[in-house]
């Protein structure tokens, strides 16, 4: 009868987490069937389909307390945590319960990030990201507790946790989702959203040195083409759009508010064409927050930011139709697929290397045996960088 309860506690605990997850109405971000962007009641469906698996091996009552004591800790952490949570999920026969596991990781940083957080070995929380380097995990679950360790309100943080933070995001999510979920997040500040902003945009410029495809202005004629019936640099060269880049935001915000849709979408379309995804999710942000008729809250902020994610949703569709003969992937970067190569280069194409899995395309296997090898030596490189702050 004991365990009976201490299963039921465990069950209820994990759904008031999942009952605290926030979308912030962004429901075109977060829908269902969507992974890694699942809205909040298909996964609370994912997760009760999982608990009937894991509940027939929590009558192990090793396995039993090890998760209680993870949920409901009584002490700090421990490095001991890791091979826990590994007999707990990752052991038993396949399907792992990974919605289950990733939200007890998403409880611990949690937990560490507040009543623990100058109690645990650092070492416990880079083993802790780690998990979520080796696939990835729904936004809402990991969102919250990974923008607390990117914030370190407490100060309490080496870099390079911090840097590793960002390097789950960057590596799982699209910039655009991160950038107008973190606009969106009433309760982080101005002045950290800023932060969060500035960090996530440094590490996406460093792969960026390494992970880039130079498809060239070709591609980039293809879609302004088609959205405007001229070359990219023949748009350019036309007076309208020879605007700044804070007015031609400015302008499709007004259009928008006077629902001109019509209009804010050619606007929108070039600045996606011409500028960096999170550029423009940052002075849009920006704009929000000093314009008196908009606040994050409102309905017309969101639909603001729906039709700008709409066109770079369009544009990622347009710019990676086109699959490499060579690899069989697609020709971008798998770290930034959203902001490469929009201004003028003139460098030869370069070889671009795929993380496993993230295209969804089969990848070679000579690519894939040189992969850790690979990894190896930008992990290496990339650690100078962020040790020197070379973020340019």
């Amino acid at each position: 009868m004991l365990m009976s309860f201490h299963i039921e506690d465990i069950h209820q605990s994990i759904l008031a987490q999942i009952e605290a997850f926030e979308s912030h109405s962004l429901d075109f971000l977060f829908t269902p069937d969507n992974h890694p962007y699942l809205d909040i009641d298909s996964i609370h469906a994912c997760f009760e389909k999982e608990w009937e698996t894991v509940i027939t091996f929590l009558h192990n009552k090793d396995l039993m307390q090890d998760l209680a004591d993870t949920i409901f800790p009584k002490q700090p952490y421990d490095l001991k945590l890791i091979q826990k949570l590994h007999d707990i999920f990752l052991s038993p026969p396949l399907p792992h319960p990974f919605i289950f596991l990733d939200i007890c990781i998403a409880k611990i940083l949690t937990e560490i990030s507040g009543k623990y957080r100058k109690r645990v070995s650092p070492q416990l929380l880079l083993e802790l990201l780690n998990f979520y380097k080796l696939r990835t995990p729904e936004f809402l679950i990991i969102i919250k507790p990974i923008l607390q360790v990117i914030l370190d309100r407490e100060k309490s943080f080496n870099h390079a946790i911090k840097s590793h933070a960002c390097e789950v995001l960057i590596n799982n999510y699209e910039s655009e989702a991160l950038f107008i979920f973190i606009s969106c997040t009433l309760d982080i500040k101005e002045e950290e959203k800023q932060v969060l902003f500035q960090s996530l945009t440094a590490f996406q410029k460093i792969y960026r040195k390494f992970l880039e495809l130079h498809v060239g202005i070709p591609e980039k004629d293809l879609i302004s083409l088609k959205w405007f019936g001229f070359s990219y640099d023949q748009l350019r060269r036309k007076g309208e759009w020879r605007d700044s880049f804070s007015n031609l935001v400015r302008h499709f915000i007004e259009y928008l508010k006077k629902r001109d849709k019509r209009e804010a979408i050619r606007i929108g379309r070039f600045l996606v064409l011409r500028f960096n995804n999170e550029d423009i999710l940052r002075l849009i942000n920006y704009e929000i927050s000093r314009d008196p008729d908009l606040s994050h809250g409102k309905p017309l902020t969101r639909f603001i930011y729906r039709q700008i994610y709409r066109i770079m949703q369009e544009f990622r569709k347009n710019y990676f139709s086109r699959i490499s003969s060579l690899t069989g992937g697609f020709r971008g970067s798998p770290f930034d697929l959203d902001s490469t190569n929009r201004y003028d280069w003139d460098e030869e194409p370069e070889n671009c290397l795929f993380r496993p899995g993230y295209t969804q395309i089969s990848i070679p296997q000579p690519i894939l045996e040189r992969w850790e090898e690979t990894q190896n030596i930008q992990r290496d490189f990339l650690k100078g960088l962020i040790q020197e702050k070379q973020w340019n």
